[in-house]
């Protein structure tokens, strides 16, 4: 039968007549902005998290001495690797730190990263990592904003097969201790991502996009040395060497909650 008018009525489209002979269901798609169609799209190509980044290190130099800081946030904070000898860098990306006594460091204080964190008494740290076995001890350091192996802001580590984190803040002493620590055989010899939060009281380790460590810890960051260096794989002192491979490196001035730590983990995979 012939229909004789259209009405549009939440969403669905009806052809009406004597008699209803059809209906047409759309499919609306959530709208951002102006765009209708863009909704699909943010959630398609969210990508990593940009919300609250200071620094971030994606090793795709494939060469020299330097590893450009690419946050694209404020004046770049580049590091230098303090013995190219001691390094290969990887055909699709990353640092295969092999030699002893290297480390990639500012040359200078991490003036950029203190005065953030500390402005927000909050942070993450961010790793993409292959740690070479499960022997190592020290712990040897992954992430580090220290002096020496006695004075620290904060260091990420490993000790055999678990990642250790030691944070100061006014309620510790200079060595950022106690430690908060993942169970053993967590830590593996292979590409992992790990990340360490500081907010609300606590400090939580999670590998892989899944919690593996929690400590409590209060205060905030107002006895933080803003003399220290900024370093990847070893002390200032050169005596707490880590090998393996990094391939990202991401410090931010917030702890991200567990569902932006998964989105960075799963951002991995494209």
């Amino acid at each position: 039968m012939r229909a004789k008018g259209v009405s549009l009525r939440n969403g669905a489209i009806l052809w009406f007549g004597t008699a209803v002979i059809g209906v047409l269901v759309l499919l609306l798609v959530p709208t951002v902005g102006q765009d209708a169609l863009s909704g699909a799209a943010v959630v398609q190509e969210q990508g990593r998290v940009t919300d609250g980044l200071v620094v971030l290190y994606e090793f795709k130099e494939g060469a020299g001495q330097v590893v450009s800081e690419t946050s694209g946030v404020g004046q770049p904070l580049n590091l230098t690797i303090s013995d190219a000898t001691g390094v290969t860098w990887a055909p699709g990306g990353g640092v295969d730190i092999t030699g002893d006594r290297v480390a990639i460091r500012t040359d200078g204080a991490a003036t950029k990263i203190i005065d953030a964190l500390r402005a927000s008494n909050e942070l993450t740290i961010e790793a993409v990592v292959t740690p070479r076995d499960t022997t190592h001890t020290g712990p040897a350091r992954i992430v580090s904003l220290s002096r020496d192996t006695s004075v620290r802001n904060f260091t990420l580590g490993q000790t055999r097969s678990q990642y250790i984190m030691r944070l100061r803040t006014s309620r510790t002493d200079t060595q950022g201790t106690p430690e908060t620590e993942t169970d053993r055989d967590v830590l593996k010899a292979e590409r992992q991502h790990v990340v360490v939060t500081y907010t609300a009281g606590s400090v939580r380790i999670y590998v892989d996009g899944e919690p593996k460590g929690l400590g409590a810890r209060t205060g905030d960051f107002s006895t933080w040395d803003p003399t220290f260096r900024f370093l990847l794989g070893n002390e200032g002192t050169l005596d707490r060497q880590w090998h393996g491979k990094i391939e990202l490196v991401a410090i931010y001035s917030r702890g991200l909650s567990a569902e932006e730590i998964k989105r960075n983990f799963d951002a991995l995979a494209n």
